[in-house]
């Protein structure tokens, strides 16, 4: 038997051991390790894992070439690629961890997500080996290689020994090594290797510029600072894993509640703030959700259609009779609705409000047909007594209604099934600040069930992940929580549980939420929540104005950008903030709104196409995000961030008032369709 089925023979008799086996491909160049272009690498490698340690197998080879071990195991975007693949699963495979409420999150105890499993942060890398190797030697690393290290009993080992089976050519011949905790420490004595893990792809470690979360030895937080450390390049390589994750649910790739790639996206999450837990407490809150899922046939034919959220259960089976009006007033439903399923024209009303109309009348089930292109997609609001709900195209409702005003009858055959999961929301908070003064600011985490949902939302939570990497290299005087909301589009459930969950006097330390939901819409405008009402009428609790204005102040002095105004509809995580009587602001950069010709000039695209036409769709994926529009709304997160987290007094300061790009635009008239944000309509 070769060396290498002696090594997996002997790993495969062990028991309880986890085995993952996957294959990476990267390319390299011996030297300049940033490029991609010559070096070819296929590196195979099993992993085997347990409580009480944690051994690699790993076998290099090197078709073609033979560069130095260095060159090659160093290689940055082999390990970038290695480490990404291999949490890619690990996200994936453990999908329902295991956690705990905690009111107060800066005094909570974080949950283990992998029970059993070694910590990202404590695994070894191949680069380590490989420098190991080259600065030994040839001939001692046969003298290591020699040692018998399968003879020695694998419980009790200290979990930083390694086993490593590699090829490397300039040795001549397949070698077996053990390498130490005392080696690496030596090596990393000599100032040749950091025992530090490479980024996985995921944010950073407990390298240069992390450390105490008290901020002891740190510079304060100030803006361009922390504005100098957004890169795009990070931006959209997170998007990208992101969209890997959604691939792990099939098809459609998707990050919905439930599925794996949502489950990928809560444990990343949660993963890559873990590993700053010097700086941040962050814990995962879990709640149950009921969803819904149904279909509609109407003359056995198969209509495309989408349930709302909060939707009532059942399989009625009925005629289809048309509700006169909007369906708004309990006068509108004809007598012989009762039995039937209601067929009713979205407007004016909420779905809610139409759905407990329609059952007070008597019918069995709603089919709600959309004012405008498109099938409707929207949400009864809050859980209630109501019929099966669902809706469909406008074009479709019209067809119906002509065949019924014709004199053919339109009997629908109308399924809905509900089944309750539990989902995740995700919470940080700095350890540093005063925690009754506290900066919150959030995102959702995840999609709807049509696309991957990379601009909506995988931007916003992006974009305050890499806000909240960079800040542990400053202190703050005020304490800065970020969270990752769960289910926002099936009626934003994930941040109305957490406020539901706080008491009163836990709310009050919230100074300002702050919402980032869809921040790099293809056609983008650069939006700002019209927290003065002086657009939208409607404004929001003190502090909001001045939340407003920080952003368009930001834009126009820093960014030389304009900015358009746009509303509190209640479409986003922000809602239940609002609610509770606490002070909101945040960026919006377009859904499927249709773009002015104003904003046209102002920002480019095409007047009347929507700002983004992937919203809530198959593409909306990498590709379909704009960078310039990200990095912009990423950098003013980090603006807003360094301000306030210094100090909170503009917040109450009287509103003054500057002239500028907003006043332009107030006056132009650009922004007045910019309403709403990214979440299901209620109406």
């Amino acid at each position: 038997m070769d060396t290498e089925s002696t090594v997996i023979a002997a790993i495969n008799a062990e028991e309880n051991y986890e085995k993952r086996v996957f294959v990476a491909t990267a390319k390299g160049k011996a030297e300049g390790l940033d490029s991609h272009e010559n070096t070819a690498m296929r590196v195979f490698t099993q992993e085997v894992i347990s409580t009480s340690s944690y051994w690699i197998v790993s076998l290099l080879s090197y078709p073609g070439q033979t560069p130095s071990p260095m060159a090659i195991v160093a290689n940055r975007s082999y390990l970038r690629y290695r480490n990404n693949r291999r949490n890619l699963r690990a996200w994936a495979t453990h999908s329902q961890p295991a956690s705990k409420e905690a009111p107060s999150p800066h005094h909570a105890e974080p949950p283990s997500l992998r029970t059993g499993e070694v910590p990202i942060a404590r695994r070894p890398t191949v680069a380590i080996l490989g420098k190991v190797l080259e600065r030994l030697g040839p001939s001692q690393s046969r003298t290591l290689a020699e040692q018998d290290v399968l003879s020695q009993p694998r419980h009790g080992r200290n979990r930083q020994d390694r086993l490593t089976f590699a090829v490397f050519p300039d040795l001549g011949s397949v070698r077996i090594m053990k390498v130490s905790l005392s080696l690496i420490t030596l090596f990393a004595a000599l100032n040749t290797v950091s025992a530090a893990p490479p980024n996985g792809g995921g944010g950073g470690g407990h390298g240069d510029g992390h450390g105490d979360g008290h901020g002891h030895g740190k510079p304060m937080v100030n803006s361009k600072a922390l504005r100098g450390l957004i890169k795009e390049k990070a931006l959209m390589d997170k998007a990208q894993i992101l969209q890997d994750f959604a691939g792990l649910s099939g098809t459609p790739i998707t990050r919905v509640i439930g599925s794996p790639g949502h489950n990928a996206t809560v444990n990343w999450y949660y993963d890559t703030i873990k590993k700053l837990d010097d700086y941040y407490s962050v814990y995962i809150q879990p709640f149950p959700v009921v969803t819904a899922s149904g279909n509609l046939t109407v003359n056995d034919a198969l209509i495309e259609s989408a349930t709302m959220s909060f939707t009532g259960a059942g399989h009625p089976v009925a005629e289809l009779v048309p509700v006169a009006n909007l369906a708004c007033d309990a006068g509108d439903f004809p007598a012989e609705v009762s039995g039937k399923i209601a067929l009713i024209s979205r407007g004016t009303c909420t779905f809610g409000a139409k759905a407990k109309l329609a059952k007070a009348a008597g019918a069995v089930g709603v089919v709600v047909y959309n004012n405008e292109d498109g099938v409707v997609q929207g949400t009864l609001g809050e859980e209630g007594d109501y019929p099966p709900t669902i809706g469909i195209s406008k074009a479709q409702g019209e067809k119906f209604l002509a065949a019924i005003a014709a004199g053919t009858a339109q009997t629908a055959d109308l399924v809905i099934e509900q089944q309750t999961i539990t989902t995740y929301n995700v919470i940080a908070e700095t350890l540093g600040g005063d925690h009754t003064n506290v900066i919150h600011l959030g995102g959702h985490s995840d999609s709807v069930a049509a696309g991957p949902g990379i601009n909506d939302n995988g931007s916003g939570g992006i974009g305050i992940l890499e806000v909240a990497l960079h800040l542990t290299k400053f202190k703050v005087k005020n304490a800065v929580r970020f969270s990752w909301w769960a289910a926002e589009e099936e009626g934003l459930l994930g941040a109305l549980h957490y406020v539901k969950s706080q008491p009163q006097s836990e709310l009050d330390k919230i100074k300002l939420y702050l919402n980032f939901d869809m921040i790099a819409s293809p056609s983008y405008v650069l939006g700002v929540y019209d927290g003065d009402g002086s657009t939208f009428n409607v404004t929001g609790p003190q502090g909001s104005a001045q939340a407003e204005h920080l952003f368009i102040d930001y834009f126009r002095d820093i960014e030389k950008m304009p900015t358009v105004p746009t509303d509190f509809d209640g479409r986003s995580d922000y809602g239940p903030f609002l609610d509770a009587g606490i002070a909101c602001g945040g960026l919006f950069t377009g859904a499927e709104g249709l773009k002015t010709p104003e904003e046209a000039i102002l920002y480019g695209g095409t007047a009347g196409q929507a700002y983004d036409p992937n919203y809530h769709a198959i593409g909306d994926t990498v590709d379909n995000c704009n960078s310039t529009a990200f990095i912009i709304n990423t950098r003013a997160i980090a603006h807003s961030v360094a301000v306030l987290g210094k100090s909170t007094a503009l917040l109450e300061e009287p509103l003054v008032r500057r002239g500028g790009y907003r006043d332009f635009t107030r006056a132009s008239g650009v922004g007045k369709k910019l309403q709403g944000g990214c979440g299901t309509k209620a109406l």
